[in-house]
């Protein structure tokens, strides 16, 4: 792992422990939700590109029972963070994207 991907994952980790829970594996999950969306598996759902300069994606995903967001960065092949449906993303350039709506 390079060192930016090392502080990518550790961003990544901090909000699955803030946002899903202490008790997931963060990088189990991180190398899950890679593999799904490279697959473009149905387990995930794509909702939106949020950059076209980044190629940043906002993608649905089921965890424990429970419906998370999280984007991720086509170009490096990795997740970036995790939202809960409760949050908005904001799009650099775009509308606010209200979460609940795609839940």
């Amino acid at each position: 792992m390079t060192p930016h991907e090392q502080r990518c994952f550790l961003h990544f980790k901090k909000r699955v422990h803030e946002r899903i829970g202490q008790d997931v594996d963060a990088r189990q999950l991180w190398n899950s939700l890679s593999s799904a969306i490279e697959r473009n598996d149905d387990s995930v759902r794509f909702i939106v590109r949020l950059s076209s300069i980044s190629e940043r994606g906002l993608w649905r995903f089921y965890h424990d029972g429970g419906t998370f967001f999280v984007i991720y960065d086509h170009l490096k092949g990795w997740p970036v963070t995790v939202y809960l449906p409760s949050f908005i993303c904001r799009p650099h350039n775009a509308a606010p994207i209200h979460l609940e709506k795609y839940a």
